[in-house]
């Protein structure tokens, strides 16, 4: 068993572990903060639109592209309405992004104009027949279940979660492909990206859809449309579609409330000021104080510790050894004082008196009461066996 440190010295635990207390808030936040930013890291979208055909990264459209032009589809990436080529089929990577105006433009136009996953505003807006009936929570593997010739052609398909079933007009796989007229609506917009495009038939089905004509002839020519300064649409649906326009606003104002208030009220101390108590204060209100604090704060060892440092203390006067005595040094003179006045057997006193002294702290408050009990006690009998031997009066 490893000895306690003497009292008043100084250790590594002493000084760390209070800094340790104070700094540990911080230290919290700092780790959550390096979490976030980790998590931020790790989960936010790989560089570049969605559905670029020019992006080969996971969310990108670069795959499908080069497909396409292998079997005799021009694709033109245009991020203008105006550089659309005349009589192409027309892929709208960003629905949202255009609105009902400008869409029903290109399909009055003579277009063939697909659409992945349009939000229900957007295609009611188009045919007011149109409408989303559910989305899939899971993915689903499906058969046509139609007469189209592309969805035919592709067989069983394997929809991502999120698919959309739309209705109100003639579709296949239940309604996840959606023909109207020069109009097709894609359930997801995954069915275009590059991490789904290996899946069971999707690539087919993409193709097909993109490479055919209102009229169902294979088309020569696809304008790839991405958003770009004529978009006029509000963008892809968030959750704050959900709330009114204010409250965007609302929120960032009640994070400044917050901030400035947890500034306010946090503010730290500056240092402490020493002046003049107004009343006099007893002893023994001090100390019945401290002891308060102790109990409070579950202190028993630094308790002993205060304890045992001011038994040492008055030992070393009692027995007239110098203030630089070591703890062990007056172990050995009061145990031989007591041995000479009150003899025990074996090794009683310097065993007693040194675990008093040197030995481990009280654990809980009855054995510190104890502990205290003790020391008062050594000290009352070494002070009457100094008496006894006339070496103190």
């Amino acid at each position: 068993m490893t000895a306690p440190p003497e009292p008043g010295s100084v250790t590594a635990e002493r000084v760390l572990l209070p800094l340790w207390r104070r700094s540990r808030l911080w230290v919290a936040l700092a780790g959550l903060i390096l979490l976030g930013g980790l998590i931020l890291a790790l989960t936010r979208p790989s560089p570049g639109l969605p559905l670029d055909p020019d992006l080969p990264s996971k969310g990108g459209g670069k795959a499908l592209a080069v497909l396409l032009q292998q079997h005799g589809t021009t694709v033109q990436r245009v991020t203008a309405l105006s550089a659309i080529t005349a009589g192409s089929t027309v892929l709208v990577s960003s629905p949202d992004s255009y609105d009902t105006t400008q869409l029903v433009a290109l399909i009055v136009a003579g277009h063939h104009v697909v659409l992945p996953r349009p939000s229900e505003q957007l295609v009611s807006g188009i045919d007011q027949r149109l409408s989303i009936a559910d989305v899939d929570a899971a993915a689903t593997t499906l058969a046509p279940d139609c007469s189209d010739p592309g969805a035919v052609a592709a067989g069983t398909v394997e929809f991502p979660a999120g698919a959309a079933r739309y209705g109100g007009a003639s579709g296949c796989f239940g309604g996840r492909v959606l023909f109207a007229g020069r109009l097709t609506v894609l359930g997801s917009a995954a069915l275009l990206r590059n991490d789904h495009l290996a899946a069971t038939g999707v690539a087919a089905l993409a193709m097909n859809a993109l490479s055919t004509d209102s009229s169902g002839r294979t088309a020569g020519s696809l304008s790839w449309l991405m958003p770009g300064q004529d978009a006029g649409g509000s963008g892809s649906p968030s959750i704050w579609s959900l709330f009114p326009d204010w409250t965007g606003r609302g929120a960032a104002w009640l994070l400044l409330t917050g901030v400035l208030l947890a500034v306010w009220r946090g503010r730290r101390l500056g240092p402490p000021v020493t002046e003049p108590l107004p009343v006099i204060v007893r002893a023994a209100e001090i100390v019945e104080g401290h002891g308060r604090l102790y109990a409070r704060a579950g202190a028993t060892e630094r308790a002993g510790e205060l304890l045992r440092a001011a038994s040492i203390h008055r030992l070393r006067t009692i027995l007239g050894l110098a203030a630089a005595a070591s703890p062990a040094a007056v172990v050995a003179e009061a145990a031989g004082v007591l041995d000479r006045a009150t003899a025990r057997p074996g090794n009683g006193w310097p065993t007693e008196v040194g675990r008093l002294l040197v030995g481990p702290y009280p654990v809980d408050d009855a054995g510190l009461v104890g502990f205290a009990a003790e020391l008062d006690r050594v000290e009352t009998e070494l002070t009457t066996a100094l008496r006894k031997d006339g070496i103190r009066d």
